[in-house]
């Protein structure tokens, strides 16, 4: 029986890392993003906006073209503005809560419960530190991700016996969202996790294809840190 994979983001950074791990155990993967990768072999890819319900229909259109049904979702889709509260724009606002989290909504109502097997199949939506504490010019963000965690345990308990669904705690993980950064940042991303260093992509893969292993089964509803120990560590006297 074929495993199959849907993960939103999957163009590059987390997203397409977790494509090419699940791929490396055998998985047929979907991936989602608004724009393709520059590579996309062995990858189903379909390019749309994740809070269009458009791009949806027309996966399950895929599904049921090839009667597929979806093991694992994994949502890393993600919209960052980075401004201050009091001047953050409306639409930046509402954009930020539609791709992050209003996005999980879109999808699973579009594509029922119908899509996903009804044998160990996994959600992992991919929340933030920024859920937990307080960073200035993240208010849109941090929302977004705070909403996450709290959809984790309610969807865990209404698709109970049919569907787990966990969320990842991410630290600071190398990406492209850090290209921008001075190398002053990066130092200060590192030294402030207890490993000292910043998480790579790959950190993030190996977990995910854990969490949607059956060697997972009994985790359900949770928020599982990775974060070098970034909201364990405290500086003081």
């Amino acid at each position: 029986m074929t495993n199959v994979a849907l993960v939103t983001g999957g163009s590059g950074g987390i997203g397409r890392t977790v494509c090419n791990r699940l791929m490396e155990e055998g998985w047929t993967v979907l991936g989602v993003d608004v724009v393709p990768p520059s590579d996309a072999q062995n990858l189903h890819f379909f390019t749309g906006d994740v809070a269009d319900s458009g791009i949806w229909k027309a996966i399950l259109a895929f599904l049921r073209e090839n009667s597929l049904q979806i093991n694992a979702f994994i949502h890393s889709a993600f919209f960052l503005e980075r401004e201050s509260f009091e001047v953050l724009s409306h639409n930046s606002w509402i954009r930020q809560l539609e791709v992050n989290v209003g996005s999980i909504h879109t999808a699973i109502s579009t594509l029922g419960l119908d899509a996903f097997s009804s044998e160990n199949a996994s959600i992992v939506l991919t929340s933030s530190v920024h859920s937990h504490i307080g960073v200035p010019m993240h208010s849109g963000y941090a929302a977004s991700k705070g909403a996450i965690n709290a959809l984790t345990r309610q969807l865990a308990v209404e698709l109970s016996g049919r569907v787990r669904v966990n969320s990842l705690v991410l630290g600071p993980i190398n990406t492209p969202v850090w290209e921008d950064a001075s190398d002053l940042e990066l130092e200060s991303a590192k030294l402030s996790t207890a490993s000292l260093r910043m998480g790579q992509p790959l950190d993030v893969a190996n977990l995910v294809n854990f969490l949607v292993s059956e060697q997972a089964s009994f985790i359900n509803g949770s928020e599982i840190v990775l974060d070098g120990g970034f909201l364990a560590k405290k500086e003081t006297r």
